[in-house]
């Protein structure tokens, strides 16, 4: 290469540093877009809102919350991944999106590893394992005699085929040998109702909204899955306290497309980590039954990787499988 060539190509690549640099230290200077791939009013979409309106703040942008919903998560997921990777989109994800989603469907239009790359989660949610009033049990230890004795007889709704309201009762069922009917709804609200109208027996229902429930008396709590009682309701025991050595627990995250600037990486890491020491963010989330859950970028990669590996060994034992519509 001559010297001419040599000095033009050096030119070049210090111009392309010099836009980087300028670029990463003015972003983001216009709007950032959330998709959300639940509906409005859901728990995720609660979630995410009460973050961005304080990251907002933050970066002197509005985040822009759009909800792409249906089919599990899927057609938010590929909404996002053919977004242009410019840090300007980013994508609010629950475990169904990232974790379930790839060990039930044959063909998923995205591949979490391939298409996205992790920003950061923002919290743990937690369920109760909720059942209808008129329901001859009022602690675990009784449900489990109970359905046991009549195999396939006791119904449990969800939110759909693949959800963690589906999974997590199947984790549940295939840890204690219980045999019971699952009854698929189009949505939360369709099957936290069906409970409530004793359509259905049980409903491993988010704990935030199934609490106002449980205080007028239209349901009962009969435990909730994790390590440590809720602040929420910490009078219901946890299965753990029960006897029975079981977590079930959903997060929500935010990612983005894959080749998205490391800068905006890092700046939307940074910021939300600021976020989530809100004291006042942290009381919105608790009142939620969500706990801040929060770590780098890498491990949450690491934290991803996991949980497909645990939901999937659920999903094969169960034998759940999903085509694309």
């Amino acid at each position: 290469m001559n010297s001419a060539i040599r000095i033009g190509c050096l030119a070049l690549l210090a111009l392309a540093m010099a836009t980087s640099v300028v670029f990463a230290q003015t972003y983001p200077n216009r709007p950032i877009k959330v998709v959300v791939p639940w509906p409005a009013g859901g728990i995720a979409d609660v979630v995410g809102r009460i973050i961005t309106s304080k990251l907002a703040d933050r970066i002197g942008q509005p985040l822009i919350i759009d909800n792409r919903t249906g089919a599990n998560g899927i057609v938010g997921a590929t909404a996002a991944k053919n977004a242009p990777a410019d840090g300007y989109n980013i994508f609010l994800v629950t475990s169904e999106v990232v974790s379930i989603n790839p060990g039930i469907y044959a063909k998923l239009p995205y591949d979490v590893d391939a298409d996205f790359v992790p920003i950061m989660p923002v919290v743990k949610y937690f369920y109760t394992l909720t059942g209808r009033n008129g329901l001859n049990a009022d602690t675990t230890n009784e449900v489990m005699v109970m359905v046991k004795a009549k195999p396939n007889v006791f119904t449990y709704g969800s939110w759909g085929i693949g959800s963690v309201g589906h999974l997590g009762m199947e984790m549940l069922a295939q840890a204690e040998g219980l045999q019971m009917l699952h009854v698929p709804y189009t949505g939360g609200p369709a099957a936290y109702n069906a409970l409530v109208a004793g359509q259905v027996d049980f409903v491993l229902m988010p704990a935030g909204i199934a609490e106002p429930w449980r205080k007028s008396g239209r349901l009962k709590a009969l435990a909730v899955p994790n390590e440590n009682r809720l602040a929420l309701m910490d009078s219901v025991p946890t299965l753990k306290e029960q006897g029975y050595n079981l977590e079930i627990i959903n997060h929500v995250g935010f990612i983005a497309p894959a080749k998205t600037p490391p800068h905006a990486i890092r700046r939307l890491h940074s910021e939300i980590s600021a976020v989530m020491l809100m004291p006042e963010v942290q009381v919105a989330l608790r009142a939620q039954a969500a706990e801040p859950f929060v770590t780098s970028s890498e491990e949450y990669g690491r934290f991803l990787r996991s949980e497909q590996s645990r939901w999937s060994a659920v999903a094969r034992k169960a034998n759940v499988k999903l085509e694309v519509q």
